[in-house]
């Protein structure tokens, strides 16, 4: 087989992986959801506070692409369950954060735990080196979905091409 036609069946064979990959992604977080008795939407904002630690509303409403409101409800939720609390912002008394609580932490924990150990062991077996080409395609890869999310949202209709250059911009 000519070395050209390996090359391009390689890279079909990673954009096939890669695809696979975000279906599995899905998959999971839906699980976890179901399993968790959380709606995505609420695991998602979960999953922010656990690895940022406490954020105001309008970062998470920014980070989710949700409106304040929304946040808002996601918020009453979390904190029905005992999830997140509201706290004030010790630099900002007027300013209200939500942080995670610590049943919160523990069922992040529980939930993802085997899975972020199962990466790491796998991650592990690459040498640094190899570590350096992993992490500098997932950051070339991520670039791509922020820069193809910008231009989605420019577009009025799914056939039409982006309207401004969106290669700047971060998700």
């Amino acid at each position: 087989m000519p070395k050209n036609t390996r090359r391009a069946g390689k890279v079909m064979q990673a954009l096939g992986e890669l695809r696979a990959f975000g279906a599995d992604v899905d998959r999971v977080d839906g699980a976890a959801a179901a399993r968790l008795g959380l709606n995505r939407t609420d695991l998602r904002v979960m999953e922010l506070l656990n690895r940022n630690g406490a954020l105001s509303a309008s970062e998470l409403a920014t980070a989710t692409e949700l409106t304040t409101a929304a946040v808002t409800t996601v918020m009453d939720r979390l904190e029905s369950r005992n999830l997140a609390v509201r706290v004030h912002d010790p630099g900002d008394r007027r300013r209200v954060l939500v942080e995670p609580t610590q049943l919160a932490t523990q069922m992040s924990d529980e939930m993802f735990g085997g899975l972020l150990d199962g990466v790491r062991r796998v991650l592990t077996g690459y040498s640094e080196t190899e570590l350096d080409t992993i992490i500098g395609f997932l950051e070339a890869v991520r670039t791509v979905f922020c820069n193809e999310l910008a231009a989605l949202r420019t577009r009025r209709h799914v056939m039409e091409p982006p309207v401004r250059d969106v290669s700047s911009e971060q998700c």
